[in-house]
């Protein structure tokens, strides 16, 4: 990913490690978010059984305006650097917006798909909320 200044960063999918902390620490963001994409999916039409990408990365403003500790988190854990949430939550809004993007887009392909990453962690979001650890 490229910065305003010239500078870049790498970025990669999540691995469920990752998902298993953005859970941990994030829970009821990331529930609800998971819960107004597959609303907007479902409302868009309703005979579609996949969810589309494109779906999902339209409400990536959203997603940085009410969880933003969620999404600097995001960012810091795909750009292997757990450490660098507030480097990530100082990104520039755009910055931020294209760089969930790419990690969403980069996730869902390694996943086997949108639909199946968000049945697994729907999965473990309601798994999680049953059993606190």
């Amino acid at each position: 990913m490229q910065l305003p200044g010239g500078e870049s960063f790498d970025i990669r999918g999540l691995a469920l490690e990752d998902v298993a902390t953005l859970i941990q620490n994030h829970l009821p963001d990331l529930d609800s978010l998971v819960n107004i994409f597959v609303e907007q999916s479902n409302k868009s039409n309703d005979e579609r059984t996949d969810i589309e990408v494109e779906n999902i990365v339209r409400h990536a403003v959203g997603a940085v305006r009410t969880a933003p500790a969620l999404v600097a988190h995001t960012i810091a854990l795909a750009c292997d650097e757990p450490d660098s949430v507030d480097q990530a939550r100082s990104l520039p809004l755009p910055v931020q917006v294209q760089a969930i993007r790419e990690i969403v887009d980069l996730t869902f392909s390694e996943a086997g798909g949108p639909k199946k990453f968000l049945e697994s962690l729907m999965f473990l979001i309601r798994g999680i909320g049953n059993n606190p650890v």
